[in-house]
């Protein structure tokens, strides 16, 4: 009979142990999980605070470029070119680090745009100046957004640059790209031939490079020049604005 109660009392014991012990690991625990928020709050600010720092510097060097589908668009000839180079990649017969597929987007849309602003017709200029493009004598104007009509429109603070002058620069521009200048070029989205809508693409301009600061003042040059639009396409500065991740991150601390 002893026996059976010094059974139950080291059963009943042990059943009151544990219940201790789990109160103190769950006290211990919400302690834990406090500290863990607070150390993620503590994190995510400084994600934060990081991504504004390369913000800034990216303003210094960062572009964005955008490339509309339909006629005339030059999606399908990256896309091509994009896989040609893929394929001579992969048999070796060019070396990424010499030639590099930022290097050769960047540059295949630079000189198409070159040899199509060479090629344009008296149909071609007629269309140009229809569209507002360009000038009565042949220049090409500048644009900027409206955000009241939702469009493009002249830039009357910006003077036409004229075709000699414009097919200069992308001259100018070919022979400033390698691989050192452009650091950055790549699509948001994978390249296909038949894709639809815009494609923005990423690029960055090296800060001390040799031609770096030539190349950005080039492109400063061509910013929101209707010249581009005879190839779909469009670019400005980097902006300010937290990329959607930091917004995301930014939005959960509150």
């Amino acid at each position: 009979m002893a026996n059976i109660f010094h059974s139950a009392y080291n059963t009943t014991g042990r059943g009151r142990q544990p219940q201790n012990r789990a109160r103190g690991a769950w006290q211990d625990g919400s302690e834990e999980q406090d500290q863990d928020g607070e150390l993620l709050q503590m994190v995510a600010r400084a994600v934060i605070m990081q991504g504004d720092s390369i913000n800034v510097i990216r303003r210094a060097t960062g572009w964005v470029f955008w490339v509309r589908s339909g006629d005339h668009s030059i999606l399908p000839m990256l896309a091509e070119l994009a896989t040609k180079w893929h394929d001579a990649a992969q048999a070796e017969t060019i070396s990424p680090a010499r030639v590099s597929l930022r290097v050769a987007l960047f540059w295949g849309i630079i000189a198409h745009l070159k040899d199509r602003h060479a090629q344009m017709n008296q149909e071609n200029k007629a269309f140009a100046l229809k569209s507002g493009w360009m000038t009565e004598t042949g220049a090409w104007n500048y644009q900027r957004w409206n955000p009241s009509h939702q469009s493009l429109e002249v830039d009357p603070e910006r003077p036409a640059l004229t075709q000699a002058q414009a097919q200069e620069s992308l001259e100018l521009l070919l022979k400033l790209i390698n691989g050192d200048t452009i650091t950055r070029f790549t699509a948001r989205r994978e390249l296909h031939a038949d894709m639809q809508g815009t494609v923005a693409f990423q690029a960055d301009v090296g800060l001390r490079a040799k031609g770096s600061e030539e190349l950005y003042q080039q492109l400063e040059l061509l910013r929101g020049l209707a010249l581009f639009q005879i190839i779909g396409t469009s670019f400005r500065q980097e902006g300010y604005g937290r990329p959607p991740l930091i917004r995301a991150i930014q939005k959960l601390l509150r």
